[in-house]
């Protein structure tokens, strides 16, 4: 018995871990994909789709939230599992694997309506103060425009949306450069006169991304398969309503799509 009770105790263990592992999901605040009030707590599309990908992987999730930086750094150092939304970047495809494009989004102009009625093009932003969030690829996306615009106009940095948004509103910046869906979230939410700048912008997509530190490819590729028929299931799309968001993820193969080349465009006048 004393042998035979310790193998016994073993082998349920074993059976208990096999179940489900425990992971770590980490976003930025970036309402409606990833967000945290008060009450709920962990809010969003992301944070949606992956209590359903653990559900339907038994596996067992822990959500956080923290700054943009400090949720790259927690995924590459393997502090975190899993993180959401991200978007495309070749650095940051050395650090983490990508699933399939997750989110159609765009990053746009805002502005106080007597600023947004001026602006016919990009000709337009010259000499005028322009705020974005940074570091983000929002920001990257803003200094392609820079250039292509002889640095024409300026470009101040700041740590969230919301700072950059608001600086427009009180006057401090002539225009915020943002991911429209979450520029949009916060301008209802709070009843802003803020509007977007229509005809400029660029398109872009988010996806969930893992850390390699935490995840073989044949383990990131189980989630992939899941993601996938979640959309088969159309979840994904219902969770995308919900929060008044756009798909990317259909049933056409991503290769097939690939081979099309990126739907990102580069900035030009007249897009």
């Amino acid at each position: 018995m004393k042998i035979i009770l310790p193998a016994f105790l073993i082998s349920v263990v074993l059976a208990l871990s096999a179940k489900g592992q425990s992971h770590v999901i980490v976003g930025h605040d970036f309402d409606p994909f990833y967000y945290s009030d008060a009450g709920p707590g962990v809010q969003g599309a992301c944070y949606d789709i992956l209590k359903k990908l653990c559900d339907a992987t038994e596996e067992n999730c822990k959500f956080k939230i923290a700054p943009l930086r400090n949720m790259l750094r927690m995924l590459k150092e393997g502090e975190a599992d899993i993180g959401c939304p991200l978007g495309p970047s070749p650095q940051r495809g050395r650090v983490y694997y990508y699933s399939e494009k997750v989110f159609d989004t765009r990053y746009s102009f805002f502005a106080r309506p007597a600023v947004a009625k001026k602006i016919k093009d990009y000709d337009s932003l010259s000499q005028l103060k322009v705020g974005v969030f940074s570091p983000s690829m929002t920001e990257v996306s803003l200094q392609q425009v820079h250039e292509y615009m002889d640095k024409k106009f300026k470009i101040y940095p700041e740590k969230t949306v919301v700072n950059t948004l608001r600086k427009v509103e009180n006057n401090s910046y002539d225009l915020a450069y943002a991911n429209a869906d979450v520029a949009k979230t916060w301008i209802k939410k709070n009843r802003s006169k803020l509007v977007e700048v229509t005809g400029l912008g660029e398109p872009t997509e988010y996806s969930i991304v893992f850390s390699r530190k935490k995840f073989s490819p044949a383990e990131f590729q189980k989630f992939q398969t899941k993601l996938r028929e979640l959309q088969h299931s159309h979840a994904l799309d219902e969770i995308a309503a919900k929060h008044n968001l756009k798909i990317s993820l259909n049933d056409e193969p991503e290769e097939a799509r690939n081979s099309r080349g990126s739907r990102r465009t580069p900035a030009t006048k007249n897009p």
